[in-house]
């Protein structure tokens, strides 16, 4: 071989590889972006906010507004991306509280009293209005506050299976 094909051979090494690299870090992203998008946790931390974004009303434009707006592409009025951010965000806490409905029933209607208990203890520490603190749910529940734990932790692993299904399972799979 000449030291020209060598020199290409490795070029050409060194592009596939640092494709290769790209591709990798690009699924990575991709991958911890799903993650966080399906982030129960973060969810139920947030679910006031989200409450409370669906319920606050966009300004009304004034027929002046409206003449100024008209001239502006719709593709350039951040009110149409709020519109949407909002559209988005009414589904999903629309669907959350159709999962936290089916998750309160099969939580309150077992034999288990541990599920049972597992249910009132993310709405205490989630959903009230104010929520507690552990250290508070583990007194009202008459429980060590690592039972508070393994009761979140389990909690978080089930809602999330009902919220993504088969997704929440490949993702658990994935962390153990």
């Amino acid at each position: 071989m000449t030291e020209t094909t060598d020199e290409h051979i490795i070029k050409v090494a060194a592009r596939a590889g640092a494709l290769a690299y790209r591709d990798s870090q690009l699924k990575i992203r991709k991958s911890n972006y799903e993650k966080k998008c399906r982030n129960i946790k973060l969810i139920l931390e947030n679910y006031h906010y989200l409450e409370k974004h669906v319920n606050v009303d966009l300004p009304v434009l004034n027929a002046k507004d409206k003449q100024a707006a008209a001239i502006i592409p719709k593709w350039e009025l951040s009110v149409y991306a709020m519109l949407g951010f909002k559209a988005r965000s009414k589904l999903m806490i629309e669907y959350i509280n159709l999962v936290l409905k089916a998750y309160k029933e099969e939580c309150l209607t077992s034999h288990d009293e541990a599920k049972q208990r597992r249910y009132r203890v993310v709405k205490a520490l989630y959903l009230n209005n104010p929520t507690i603190t552990r250290e508070k749910c583990a007194e009202l529940f008459n429980v060590n506050h690592r039972t508070i734990d393994r009761d979140v932790s389990a909690s978080l692993r089930e809602l999330s299976i009902l919220l993504w299904g088969a997704d929440a399972i490949n993702d658990i799979s994935l962390l153990s």
